[in-house]
């Protein structure tokens, strides 16, 4: 017995450790497993929302539903978001709300949200979002007829990693005259504040913008670290307001700098984009702007014009000077190299330096129409047919690409060309860079045509859209390859044509372009 007792207690001993954990363990409370639930028309949405959990996702089947909740959407915890969404493979269901007294999704103090798949039709603001929050993200959200505005964040204190992908975004303020921006990112006068910062606004689509303040995308004073990319903007409002207006960082860092890059904005009522300084634009196509096409200036409470970067754009047809600078002769890192800064006409005015340029590098930018200000970095170039593809002024039937043997390709100078052009094609496929906000391809341009829609981002062929058409897009095609939209092996990325089926055509367009990027 003696000998039993021992063996035992050494037993206990050696396990009292692992014990004590599992006892540790099993006294914590348990999370709830993570739920989806699914509602169809004729549920109360607002009782399903208010019933989620950190981890949970609500499915809307296709139909309409009606925005009758009422309190803020607090979203979930790190790993465990909450997901709102269209059901997969059916038409996005429609929340809708018949009034401008409330916005659809108020999101105060709100984090790791997910909305996918939706449409809202109605309300104030389609999200407002306010207080402190982070870690939101909208997709695939189509936004209209609003009584304000999208995306409106305008009492924010910080707002960060907020992603919006793939939205569309059109007839703001609509039967009223309230402010209508397409996004309004951070608070008017709040630069000491944080702001909206390390966000993503990519693949939008921003149209018939109104009200009586309409940017398509305005980043307030203060707001840094946001990326605004591939996207096409029209902003058409009465207000006359730009495409995108971003106010400046006001961190005297280039590192904090906003980033608007690869962007189509047309026909704005105002300059297509208007900034005060700390920000890289590059390789943006901004055509037939009512008033200026690109405007710079100084920043507003404080005067200072430093680090910003102009390069790789392609600017045409603007009703006023289709670049038009202020400050530059007085500002610190300053940049302007490889623009296309035309007009249709030899009499419009191309570029207005309201001050010298001399704080300024400027280097291989070509214009065309009247310039005031005489620079070696700025060129007097030929007529448009000479150097674009087509240069119609209506979207549809024009291509700003270079045309080829013009003065555009191998022209530009590699210091300051951005890594990939408009269509995500990687620079320097020549001798040099070339100008403007294309590299050229050959005598076509491969890459999306310009209009009033969705960009489809890179050039056919290029499925993982790093740039090149290899072997790395081959292998994709074929491990998709004889399949169809729906089968479990289907993939849209692959399928180049669009008609659902990936096969030898899909192949045969792949082949045309491979090793040429």
């Amino acid at each position: 017995m003696r000998t039993i007792m021992s063996r035992l207690t050494r037993r206990l001993s050696a396990a009292a450790p692992a014990v004590v954990a599992f006892l540790a363990l099993a006294s914590l409370p348990m999370a709830a497993p993570a739920a989806v639930y699914e509602i169809w028309p004729g549920a109360s949405l607002g009782a399903a929302i208010s019933n989620l959990q950190p981890g949970d996702t609500l499915i809307l089947h296709a139909g309409d539903y009606a925005r009758t909740w009422t309190g803020q959407f607090k979203g979930g915890t790190e790993g465990n978001w909450i997901t709102i969404k269209g059901a997969d493979g059916e038409p996005r269901p429609r929340i809708v709300y018949n009034g401008v007294d409330r916005n659809v999704f108020d999101l105060s103090g709100a984090a790791y949200i997910k909305f996918e798949n939706l449409e809202i039709y109605g309300g104030s603001d389609a999200f407002k979002i306010q207080g402190t929050c982070h870690d939101i993200t909208i997709e695939n959200v189509y936004m209209h007829h609003l009584g304000s505005g999208g995306v409106n964040c305008s009492g924010i204190t910080e707002l960060y990693n907020l992603t919006v992908r793939d939205c569309e975004i059109a007839y703001t303020s609509y039967g009223t005259w309230t402010p209508g921006e397409g996004f309004y990112l951070g608070g008017h006068g709040k630069y000491n504040q944080p702001q909206v910062h390390d966000s993503l606004i990519e693949r939008c689509y921003i149209h018939n913008i109104g009200g009586s303040q309409g940017d398509g995308i305005e980043l307030k004073h203060g707001c840094h670290r946001v990326v605004i990319q591939d996207c096409v903007i029209q902003a058409s409002a009465p207000g006359n307001y730009p495409g995108i207006t971003a106010w400046g960082t006001y961190k005297n860092n280039p590192s904090y700098n906003n980033i608007i890059r690869r962007n189509l904005v047309y026909s704005s009522a105002d300059a297509g984009i208007h900034v005060t300084g700390e920000v890289n634009i590059e390789n943006n196509i901004v055509v037939n702007s009512l008033s200026r096409g690109i405007h710079c200036r100084r920043r507003d409470y404080d005067g200072v014009m430093r680090d910003t970067r102009i390069v790789n754009n392609t600017i045409y047809n603007a009703g006023g000077a289709a670049l038009h600078l202020v400050n530059w002769d007085v500002g610190t890192n300053l940049v302007l190299a490889n623009n296309v800064i035309y007009q249709a006409s030899p009499d419009a005015q191309a570029i207005n330096a309201l001050n010298p340029l001399s704080a300024a590098t400027v280097v291989k930018n070509l214009y065309y129409g009247v310039s005031n200000e005489v620079n070696r970095g700025l060129v007097a170039g030929p007529a448009p047919a000479e150097i674009f593809i087509n240069p119609s002024t209506t979207l549809g039937t024009m291509d700003l690409a270079p045309l080829a043997g013009g003065q555009l390709i191998d022209a530009g100078d590699n210091t300051y060309v951005p890594t990939l052009d408009f269509n995500n094609v990687a620079v320097w496929q020549g001798a040099a860079a070339d100008i403007g906000a294309y590299e050229s391809t050959g005598a076509t341009n491969l890459g999306w045509p310009l209009a009033a829609t969705f960009k489809q981002v890179g050039v056919p062929g290029d499925i993982n859209l790093d740039g090149h058409v290899n072997a790395i897009d081959l292998l994709r095609l074929a491990n998709a390859f004889a399949t169809s939209s729906g089968d479990p092996n289907y993939d849209p990325d692959a399928d180049i044509n669009g008609d659902g089926i990936i096969n030898v055509i899909d192949l045969l367009m792949l082949a045309h372009v491979f090793g040429q990027f």
